[in-house]
Protein backbone atom coordinates (compact mmCIF):
# COMPACT_ATOMS: atom_id res chain seq x y z
CA UNK A 1 0.00 0.00 0.00
CA UNK A 2 0.72 3.58 -0.05
CA UNK A 3 2.67 6.01 2.29
CA UNK A 4 -1.06 6.56 3.48
CA UNK A 5 -1.57 3.62 4.76
CA UNK A 6 0.48 1.90 7.21
CA UNK A 7 2.53 4.41 8.29
CA UNK A 8 -0.26 6.64 9.05
CA UNK A 9 -1.98 4.48 11.40
CA UNK A 10 -1.05 6.63 14.60
CA UNK A 11 -3.14 9.32 12.77
CA UNK A 12 -7.12 8.99 13.37
CA UNK A 13 -7.87 8.46 10.09
CA UNK A 14 -12.06 7.79 9.50
CA UNK A 15 -14.06 5.31 11.34
CA UNK A 16 -16.05 2.62 9.31
CA UNK A 17 -18.96 4.51 9.81
CA UNK A 18 -17.97 7.71 8.29
CA UNK A 19 -16.02 5.85 5.11
CA UNK A 20 -19.15 3.93 4.67
CA UNK A 21 -21.22 7.28 4.53
CA UNK A 22 -18.40 8.74 2.13
CA UNK A 23 -18.74 5.97 -0.47
CA UNK A 24 -22.44 6.12 -0.03
CA UNK A 25 -22.90 2.08 1.72
CA UNK A 26 -23.81 0.95 4.76
CA UNK A 27 -21.37 -0.70 7.19
CA UNK A 28 -22.33 -3.78 6.62
CA UNK A 29 -21.64 -3.71 2.55
CA UNK A 30 -18.03 -2.17 3.58
CA UNK A 31 -17.55 -5.33 5.94
CA UNK A 32 -18.86 -7.40 3.24
CA UNK A 33 -16.60 -6.25 0.27
CA UNK A 34 -13.74 -7.10 2.30
CA UNK A 35 -14.35 -10.52 3.48
CA UNK A 36 -16.26 -11.44 -0.05
CA UNK A 37 -12.92 -9.82 -1.78
CA UNK A 38 -10.53 -10.52 0.64
CA UNK A 39 -9.57 -6.90 0.78
CA UNK A 40 -6.83 -5.87 3.32
CA UNK A 41 -8.17 -2.19 3.96
CA UNK A 42 -9.16 -1.40 7.12
CA UNK A 43 -5.97 -0.24 10.03
CA UNK A 44 -5.94 -0.60 13.80
CA UNK A 45 -5.18 2.33 16.33
CA UNK A 46 -2.76 1.59 18.89
CA UNK A 47 -6.65 1.34 21.14
CA UNK A 48 -7.13 -1.30 18.38
CA UNK A 49 -10.23 0.86 16.68
CA UNK A 50 -10.99 0.11 13.46
CA UNK A 51 -9.51 2.89 10.86
CA UNK A 52 -9.86 3.52 7.10
CA UNK A 53 -7.71 6.19 4.88
CA UNK A 54 -8.31 8.19 2.08
CA UNK A 55 -6.69 5.68 -0.79
CA UNK A 56 -9.00 3.27 1.13
CA UNK A 57 -12.65 5.16 0.31
CA UNK A 58 -11.21 5.63 -3.01
CA UNK A 59 -11.35 1.84 -3.57
CA UNK A 60 -14.50 1.60 -2.31
CA UNK A 61 -15.56 4.68 -4.49
CA UNK A 62 -14.16 3.03 -7.60
CA UNK A 63 -15.32 -0.61 -6.56
CA UNK A 64 -18.89 0.84 -6.21
CA UNK A 65 -18.88 2.77 -9.46
CA UNK A 66 -17.63 -0.28 -11.54
CA UNK A 67 -20.11 -2.90 -10.03
CA UNK A 68 -23.13 -0.43 -9.75
CA UNK A 69 -22.79 2.26 -12.75
CA UNK A 70 -20.79 -0.31 -15.22
CA UNK A 71 -22.12 -3.22 -14.21
CA UNK A 72 -19.23 -5.44 -13.67
CA UNK A 73 -19.34 -8.61 -11.28
CA UNK A 74 -17.92 -7.77 -7.66
CA UNK A 75 -14.74 -9.78 -8.22
CA UNK A 76 -14.63 -7.43 -11.43
CA UNK A 77 -15.15 -4.48 -10.13
CA UNK A 78 -12.61 -4.99 -7.75
CA UNK A 79 -10.10 -5.59 -9.44
CA UNK A 80 -10.57 -2.98 -12.11
CA UNK A 81 -10.49 -0.92 -9.00
CA UNK A 82 -6.60 -2.02 -7.85
CA UNK A 83 -5.47 -1.87 -12.02
CA UNK A 84 -6.80 1.93 -10.90
CA UNK A 85 -4.29 2.94 -8.53
CA UNK A 86 -1.60 3.18 -10.61
CA UNK A 87 -2.59 7.14 -9.74
CA UNK A 88 -0.23 8.50 -6.96
CA UNK A 89 -1.97 8.37 -3.64
CA UNK A 90 0.19 9.00 -0.95
CA UNK A 91 -0.48 11.70 1.95
CA UNK A 92 1.62 13.96 -0.23
CA UNK A 93 -0.23 13.42 -3.73
CA UNK A 94 -3.30 13.93 -1.84
CA UNK A 95 -2.37 17.13 -0.56
CA UNK A 96 -0.38 19.08 -3.36
CA UNK A 97 -1.74 17.57 -6.56
CA UNK A 98 -5.17 19.54 -7.41
CA UNK A 99 -5.59 17.19 -10.11
CA UNK A 100 -5.98 14.12 -7.37
CA UNK A 101 -7.97 15.93 -5.12
CA UNK A 102 -10.85 17.05 -8.14
CA UNK A 103 -10.63 13.14 -8.67
CA UNK A 104 -11.11 12.34 -5.41
CA UNK A 105 -14.15 14.89 -4.65
CA UNK A 106 -15.68 14.87 -7.96
CA UNK A 107 -16.53 11.23 -7.13
CA UNK A 108 -17.18 12.41 -3.30
CA UNK A 109 -19.90 14.62 -4.38
CA UNK A 110 -22.41 12.49 -5.87
CA UNK A 111 -22.62 9.90 -2.75
CA UNK A 112 -22.13 12.25 0.36
CA UNK A 113 -25.11 14.48 1.53
CA UNK A 114 -22.92 15.95 4.49
CA UNK A 115 -20.25 18.70 4.20
CA UNK A 116 -16.81 17.78 3.30
CA UNK A 117 -13.83 20.34 2.85
CA UNK A 118 -10.17 19.63 2.67
CA UNK A 119 -7.92 21.94 4.84
CA UNK A 120 -4.41 22.16 4.03
CA UNK A 121 -1.66 22.88 6.53
CA UNK A 122 -2.27 26.17 6.59
CA UNK A 123 -5.58 26.59 7.41
CA UNK A 124 -6.91 26.91 3.81
CA UNK A 125 -9.84 25.32 1.65
CA UNK A 126 -7.89 23.12 -1.31
CA UNK A 127 -11.30 21.29 -1.99
CA UNK A 128 -14.65 21.13 -0.91
CA UNK A 129 -18.00 19.03 -2.12
CA UNK A 130 -20.98 19.63 -3.54
CA UNK A 131 -23.08 20.01 -0.63
CA UNK A 132 -20.48 22.27 1.28
CA UNK A 133 -20.72 24.65 -2.18
CA UNK A 134 -24.23 24.40 -2.23
CA UNK A 135 -24.44 25.63 1.54
CA UNK A 136 -21.25 27.75 2.31
CA UNK A 137 -19.80 30.52 0.20
CA UNK A 138 -16.77 28.50 -0.18
CA UNK A 139 -14.09 28.08 -3.09
CA UNK A 140 -11.08 26.59 -3.39
CA UNK A 141 -8.05 29.60 -1.73
CA UNK A 142 -10.81 30.26 0.88
CA UNK A 143 -9.46 30.25 4.35
CA UNK A 144 -11.31 27.76 6.70
CA UNK A 145 -11.20 30.84 9.15
CA UNK A 146 -13.43 32.63 6.79
CA UNK A 147 -16.62 30.92 7.99
CA UNK A 148 -16.43 31.37 12.03
CA UNK A 149 -19.13 33.48 12.76
CA UNK A 150 -18.14 36.42 15.54
CA UNK A 151 -16.85 34.36 18.73
CA UNK A 152 -16.52 31.20 17.42
CA UNK A 153 -12.62 31.89 15.56
CA UNK A 154 -11.01 30.24 18.98
CA UNK A 155 -13.04 27.36 18.49
CA UNK A 156 -12.15 27.08 14.42
CA UNK A 157 -8.88 27.06 15.80
CA UNK A 158 -9.21 24.31 18.13
CA UNK A 159 -10.88 21.84 15.39
CA UNK A 160 -7.56 22.12 13.04
CA UNK A 161 -4.67 21.96 15.94
CA UNK A 162 -6.48 19.12 17.87
CA UNK A 163 -7.70 16.88 14.65
CA UNK A 164 -7.48 13.57 15.74
CA UNK A 165 -7.42 13.80 19.39
CA UNK A 166 -11.16 14.90 19.72
CA UNK A 167 -13.04 11.74 20.58
CA UNK A 168 -16.78 13.27 18.96
CA UNK A 169 -17.80 15.87 17.42
CA UNK A 170 -18.80 18.61 18.29
CA UNK A 171 -21.67 21.49 16.83
CA UNK A 172 -20.00 24.78 15.71
CA UNK A 173 -21.48 27.73 13.93
CA UNK A 174 -20.57 28.36 10.44
CA UNK A 175 -21.23 31.21 7.88
CA UNK A 176 -23.13 29.74 4.87
CA UNK A 177 -25.06 31.54 2.11
CA UNK A 178 -28.48 31.07 3.97
CA UNK A 179 -26.89 33.19 6.96
CA UNK A 180 -25.73 31.20 10.23
CA UNK A 181 -26.19 27.58 10.57
CA UNK A 182 -25.05 25.13 12.78
CA UNK A 183 -23.04 21.74 12.11
CA UNK A 184 -21.87 18.43 13.70
CA UNK A 185 -18.41 18.66 12.74
CA UNK A 186 -14.82 17.22 13.43
CA UNK A 187 -11.75 17.79 11.76
CA UNK A 188 -10.09 14.09 10.61
CA UNK A 189 -6.31 14.57 9.71
CA UNK A 190 -4.70 13.01 6.34
CA UNK A 191 -1.56 12.48 7.61
CA UNK A 192 -0.42 11.46 11.51
CA UNK A 193 1.98 14.65 12.04
CA UNK A 194 -0.02 17.86 13.89
CA UNK A 195 -0.53 20.37 11.38
CA UNK A 196 -0.88 19.04 8.34
CA UNK A 197 -4.34 18.82 5.66
CA UNK A 198 -7.49 17.62 7.21
CA UNK A 199 -10.93 16.81 6.29
CA UNK A 200 -13.65 19.10 7.90
CA UNK A 201 -17.01 16.59 8.05
CA UNK A 202 -19.89 18.41 8.90
CA UNK A 203 -23.84 17.48 8.99
CA UNK A 204 -26.38 20.36 9.69
CA UNK A 205 -28.52 20.17 12.58
CA UNK A 206 -30.67 22.45 14.27
CA UNK A 207 -30.03 25.33 17.00
CA UNK A 208 -28.51 24.01 19.68
CA UNK A 209 -29.45 24.31 23.40
CA UNK A 210 -27.40 25.56 25.65
CA UNK A 211 -27.17 21.91 27.26
CA UNK A 212 -26.30 20.35 24.32
CA UNK A 213 -21.99 19.93 23.24
CA UNK A 214 -21.43 22.95 21.73
CA UNK A 215 -18.22 23.09 21.29
CA UNK A 216 -18.32 27.11 22.62
CA UNK A 217 -20.22 30.01 22.19
CA UNK A 218 -19.89 33.41 20.73
CA UNK A 219 -17.91 35.68 22.88
CA UNK A 220 -15.56 32.76 23.57
CA UNK A 221 -12.33 34.43 22.03
CA UNK A 222 -13.14 37.53 24.93
CA UNK A 223 -12.88 35.09 27.59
Amino acid sequence: MGALALDAISGEGFTIGEAAAIVGVTTHVIRSWERRLSLDLNHRTTSNQRRYWIEDIQRFIAIRRFHETDGLPLVESAARAMADRQAPTSVQSVGQQPATLDAFWAALSDTLPELLLVIDGSGTIAAANESARGTLKVHRGTSFMRLAPGGWRRTYRSLLTEAGTRRQSVIVAMRARSGIVFMDAKVVPMRPAPGGPGVFIGKRVRAPASSERVASGPGAENA
